[in-house]
């Protein structure tokens, strides 16, 4: 039977029978060995962030269920901590995108320096544990303002990025696009942006002007590349040729532009908007599929929503065992056995100190009473505020 074990769970007498990666990129010479020796182990931990072990090759006793348990641990401990350095980050980089906006509505120049130091800081949190980051990313404020909405976009589309494969490189001209492509809502007039009911023709022409305005405020700089400053202008143009503000369409629409456009798109979704509630993750997503598929891509839609999962960050479930959790993983190997954070027990009651938990562990470990998720809820209706559950978290 063939395991799949991150690096630090590895010892010696165990049998890599496969890597994360082509063989024929890696040091070793051969494709399947015994690890014999410290240096193996040392050299597999640094090229490898997993590896398949091949139990029945393993000379060495492997107690893969005290191994899943180990994995689990280190996993929820990683997690915390990485989300919790990432809050302080973002408190930091909110203030700072907060102080670009608001030098545009004086009509300052804006330093794009101080956003080049915010992406800096994302590219990291996302690279170092993707999960951690969206989970920070999920925590919604009403009426949220324009920084924290920048700063959510983002983390979702440099999130995309990665699980699309791009570059680092890349992924700082997207982070820098993403962070400013609404730097221009700094002018528009408060009224509009923060007005309940729907927009009359002229005031929408209005807010359409932010892609275009935000593109040249941000050229005069010199300071941004190329492909950040088509981010800025085409985040709101559309495959079909129905966006603008240059009704551009088809490959005349750059991917990046498209990624951003997705993480706007989800990122209003989810969060109150002065006209309206915020959707549920899982209804925001059922939604761009049915509505944007045409305008984005449908292989770019679906594996946006492949990125985000069948259980998307912050949503509220059920567990098998009447456990109620938020999650707060979304792994391609483990979609339907996330990691979550239990809230509330089987009769109801809160469920403090709380305690993360690996789905996948438990399976593995304890395949006579495995934990599933039975269904998804909304938080609304059981009295859960999942951005307190977040935010208490983040700040323990």
């Amino acid at each position: 039977m063939r395991i799949k074990l991150e690096t630090p769970d590895l010892a010696l007498g165990m049998f890599v029978a496969e890597l994360d990666r082509p063989w024929l990129e890696s040091p070793f010479l051969f494709q399947g060995f015994l690890i014999e020796d410290e240096a193996e182990l040392l050299q597999l931990r640094t090229v490898c962030r997993w590896v398949m072990v091949e139990d029945s090759k393993s000379k060495a006793h492997v107690d893969f269920v005290q191994v899943h348990h180990r994995s689990a641990e280190r996993q929820a401990q990683d997690f915390v901590t990485v989300a919790r350095e990432t809050a302080k980050f973002a408190q930091r980089a909110t203030e700072q995108v907060d102080r670009l906006v608001e030098n545009a509505r004086l009509g300052h120049s804006v330093d794009p320096e101080d956003a080049r130091e915010v992406v800096s800081g994302l590219v990291h949190a996302v690279t170092s544990n993707t999960n951690a980051a969206l989970w920070l990313a999920s925590l919604k404020k009403r009426n949220a303002r324009t920084a924290g909405h920048c700063l959510n976009v983002s983390i979702l589309a440099l999130a995309f990025a990665r699980y699309q494969g791009e570059t680092l490189d890349d992924m700082q001209h997207i982070g820098m696009g993403a962070l400013l492509h609404d730097i221009a809502h700094g002018k528009l007039p408060k009224f509009v942006l923060e007005k309940a009911g729907p927009l009359e023709p002229g005031e929408h022409e209005l807010i359409k002007e932010h892609a275009a305005e935000g593109h040249r405020m941000m050229a005069l700089t010199k300071l941004l590349s190329r492909e950040s400053l088509e981010i800025i202008r085409d985040h709101h143009e559309r495959l079909d040729g129905s966006g603008y503000p240059r009704g551009i369409k088809g490959h005349e629409v750059g991917k990046h532009a498209l990624i951003v456009a997705l993480a706007d798109t989800y990122d209003s979704m989810t969060t109150d908007q002065p006209w309206r509630q915020a959707m549920l993750p899982q209804d925001a997503l059922t939604k761009i599929h049915k509505e944007c598929s045409d305008k984005i891509g449908r292989e770019m839609v679906q594996q946006f929503i492949k990125c985000l999962g069948i259980y998307p960050i912050g949503s509220l479930v059920r567990l098998s065992t009447g456990v109620l959790a938020v999650v707060l993983s979304s792994d391609a190997d483990n979609r339907l056995k996330p990691m979550v954070l239990l809230v509330r027990d089987e009769d109801g009651d809160e469920i403090l100190p709380r305690k993360i938990v690996n789905l996948q562990t438990i399976a593995r470990t304890r395949p006579q009473d495995p934990w599933t998720i039975a269904e998804l809820l909304d938080p609304r209706l059981h009295g859960i505020d999942v951005d307190s559950v977040i935010a208490n978290e983040a700040r323990a």
